[in-house]
């Protein structure tokens, strides 16, 4: 095979392959490319270059062949009878099979194939090389569909925790994260930073209040309180939270059935005012119960309202206005019967001379003795109609007591009474010194009444802030409810003898140096509490 060489080039427009035709001078024009083992009937016509080349430019690999014809695209197949040459010495068992176009020197048309055996080989080796590639791409995209369902799933579960924390305690933020989870947690911190903007607006108008106000739930348990309402219970929020209603006293057992009613059916009830006792003191409160509608249960609100301030002042109006129109009839009735009383006291007591040493004069000591207490009895009675003008002066209370005490130490002794005495010096008040010992000795002599058997009567006179405080206590069986009530009103007593007027008096004369006098009472004794102000403003 030896002649022309030429070299043919051919290149796909999507990948290339070379080859080498060494042609005699009986080419015909033809070449066959295909396997140097077998013929294939088959063929893959390619987009093709053609570059042609003579000696001493076979070595192709060291030089760029010249480009003779432009891209060129055939459906031809290659005839089976063509001349056919094989190129041992190309390194390659690729066969071309061309046409020859007529010029010189010869331009070939290439059509480029490849055997089955190698096709299928390369085939098999893309396709193992694209499973390959899915495979990897698979399994990267399942690991990062993985780590992006955790990285979401992990956001989520700090949202969901946070809001849960959130709603347990509204000073525990959401952590904030990226994303639309952001925007949901930022939501919440701000709902909750307006939750807590609002309880505290709703805190500090509870607290401001004076009326008690508390939150009972449906199993009577208190829910929440305000100070006002502690005050009123004398208990710590402590004591109160989570305890039931009736902890809080009489209020609360008085009011238990109708919050019961208000959850129940939703209505709504007003006590008016409702005297109620504590440990030591009697109360007057208004009480009113509204429903609350909540989606999970509903609850009711206590409002308790101390109105005792009120409600004496206007006991003691009406007391003071009874007391003004008892004192001008008994002024009138006093000044009536003084005058007769007198003549009949001077005529027993010349009829006590006369009858000195006869049996009938003891008949005439009974006598006396009644003509005495209507005397103390008409005294009374225009004391209290008739006060008459204060006298003030600087008077050291804690003497004052000692010296009444001093002048009653015998018939306490007798009655079995034991004397304990708090009484500092220098507790100096301006009253009028005689009126405030009748206060006293009176207080004094009630003690000893209450302790028909004997008994321990304390008394104590104290500073506290701007008041002075004289404290009488007896050890006695107490006062009655009902009685409490009535104890400062005029010819009111309990004892079997007395005109019933001389707490009405202590009461008047304490309020003219404008004090107050109180008493606390129960099975153990009672104890009356003068408050006397240290700066008196009362006109004489």
């Amino acid at each position: 095979m030896i002649g022309d060489l030429a070299a043919v080039r051919a290149s796909s427009y999507e990948s290339s392959s070379f080859g080498f035709v060494c042609l005699d001078n009986s080419f015909d024009g033809k070449a066959l490319i295909g396997s140097s083992n077998s013929y294939k009937n088959s063929w893959y016509p390619r987009l093709v270059k053609l570059s042609l080349a003579f000696p001493p430019y076979i070595k192709w690999q060291n030089s760029i062949l010249p480009e003779i014809s432009p891209y060129i695209t055939t459906t031809k197949k290659p005839s089976k009878d063509g001349s056919s040459a094989i190129g041992s010495a190309l390194g390659t068992d690729y066969m071309l099979e061309t046409d020859k176009s007529g010029w010189e020197p010869p331009i070939m048309l290439v059509y480029a194939s490849q055997s089955y055996e190698r096709m299928d080989e390369d085939i098999g080796a893309i396709e193992q090389s694209i499973g390959n590639w899915i495979w990897i791409t698979l399994i990267v995209g399942v690991f990062c569909a993985i780590l992006l369902g955790l990285s979401i799933s992990a956001r989520i579960i700090s949202v969901k925790r946070g809001i849960g924390n959130l709603a347990l305690d509204l000073t525990k933020p959401v952590p904030h994260v990226s994303g639309e989870l952001g925007d949901i947690a930022d939501a919440a911190n701000k709902l909750a930073i307006d939750l807590m903007k609002s309880k505290s607006r709703s805190e500090r108008v509870l607290d401001s209040v004076n009326t008690g106000i508390m939150v009972v739930g449906s199993d009577m348990k208190i829910i929440q309180a305000n100070p006002s309402s502690l005050k009123i219970a004398k208990k710590t929020k402590q004591e109160i939270i989570g305890s039931d209603i009736g902890a809080i006293g009489e209020p609360g057992e008085i009011a238990k059935s109708e919050v019961e009613k208000a959850i129940k059916s939703g209505s709504v009830w007003s006590s008016g005012s409702v005297k109620v006792r504590g440990s030591n003191e009697t109360r007057y409160v208004n009480m009113r119960v509204v429903p609350v509608q909540m989606a999970q249960e509903n609850e009711a609100i206590l409002a308790i309202q101390d109105v005792t301030e009120s409600v004496v002042n206007t006991l003691e109006t009406e007391r003071d206005a009874s007391l003004a129109r008892l004192g001008l009839f008994t002024m009138g009735i006093a000044h009536e019967v003084r005058n007769p009383l007198t003549s009949i006291k001077g005529f027993v007591q010349l009829l006590e001379r006369k009858l000195k040493d006869r049996d009938e004069s003891r008949y005439l000591s009974p006598v006396m003795k009644e003509v005495e207490r209507l005397e103390m009895l008409i005294t009374d009675l225009l004391e209290s109609s008739r006060p008459g003008p204060i006298k003030r002066k600087e008077v050291d209370l804690s003497k004052l007591v000692n010296d009444v005490l001093a002048g009653q130490a015998n018939k306490l002794t007798e009655a079995g009474v034991r004397i304990s005495k708090e009484c500092r010096p220098g507790v100096i008040a301006n009253v009028d010194e005689k009126r405030f010992h009748q206060v006293i000795l009176n207080l004094i002599l009630n003690a000893k009444d209450a302790m028909p058997e004997g008994g321990t009567l304390s008394l104590k006179t104290v500073e506290r802030g701007e008041w002075f405080h004289i404290e009488v206590r007896d050890t006695g069986m107490g006062i009655s409810e009902q009685d409490a009530a009535n104890i400062f009103a005029p010819f009111f007593t309990t004892k079997a003898s007395g005109t019933g007027l001389g707490l009405s008096i202590c009461d008047q004369i304490v309020k003219s140096h404008g004090g107050s006098i109180s008493f606390t009472s129960d099975e153990n004794g009672t104890t009356f509490i003068v408050k006397i102000p240290k700066i008196i403003k009362m006109e004489d």
